[in-house]
């Protein structure tokens, strides 16, 4: 009788197995969705750090290309030049 008037009085809440699973289930359920999208956030990030960097050793390299055929054209026109003198 003790017993079921402390029931009436404070009911003891204990987790049922139900609740423990369906709170475990959405737990998976949420992380099976935010993982793959904090991976491809990520991925995306470095990939964009590599094109950048990409890109700016493609400017590099033209801007080091029109400089060395500058370079080719004037020793072409001093060969030309040289050769008409001699």
């Amino acid at each position: 009788m003790l017993f079921e008037v402390r029931e009436a009085i404070a009911p003891t809440s204990r987790l049922q197995r139900t609740t423990l699973l369906v709170a475990l289930l959405t737990l998976v359920l949420l992380a099976s969705i935010v993982m793959p999208k904090i991976f491809l956030r990520n991925a995306l990030y470095y990939d964009s750090r590599d094109v950048v960097k990409l890109e700016h050793e493609y400017d590099t390299l033209q801007q080091e290309n029109e400089r060395l055929q500058e370079m080719v054209e004037t020793m072409r026109y001093k060969n030309q030049i040289e050769d008409t003198l001699f």
